[in-house]
């Protein structure tokens, strides 16, 4: 007798056959799929207003199973939790680099509208307006390391399937 594992998994309707896809290439076989859509409309009242409110639910359940017992399962296992293991890596640019960025903004308008000396503007302004250059281009690296950092993560995942793919 077989010894079984199971799993099962949500996800958007339009990912289905991907998630599917990808479970297949480390042994999972697909026991049961079940579409929820669920439309709730009811009324709230907020502030003395009364609104009509309609909430969706989609998504989809997907159940797996696995035998324990197949040929190279530890190999298959071990490499499903590399897979697994990699996360799409976080963002390098800084919610709180934006935040200093608009502080100094702020800041310089607030203090050439309270302080009327012609230099201390002029002093301020170009202040800003380096703090806004500097935003820019420090966005613009964030994005691009951003976008190698998930290129190389999508190659380690292809390396992962290529070797999977000699054990399935």
């Amino acid at each position: 007798m077989a010894r079984l594992e199971s799993t099962s998994v949500t996800c958007k309707p339009e990912e289905e056959n991907s998630r599917i896809d990808l479970f297949e290439r480390f042994g999972w076989t697909l026991k049961s799929s079940q579409e929820i859509f669920n439309k709730d409309s009811h009324t709230e009242v907020q502030h003395g207003t009364r609104y009509s409110v309609t909430e969706t639910t989609n998504y989809v359940k997907l159940v797996f199973t696995r035998d324990k017992d197949m040929p190279y399962y530890n190999e298959i296992v071990s490499l499903e939790n590399k897979y697994n293991s990699l996360t799409t890596p976080p963002p390098s640019f800084k919610k709180g680099m934006k935040i200093l960025i608009w502080a100094g903004i702020i800041l310089m308008f607030v203090l050439t509208t309270i302080i009327r000396v012609t230099w201390l503007n002029v002093i301020f302004t170009l202040i800003g307006i380096a703090g806004i250059v500097f935003f820019f281009i420090l966005r613009a690296k964030g994005k691009k390391a951003d976008a190698a950092a998930l290129q190389k993560m999508h190659k380690v995942q292809d390396k992962i399937l290529k070797q999977v793919a000699n054990y399935v």
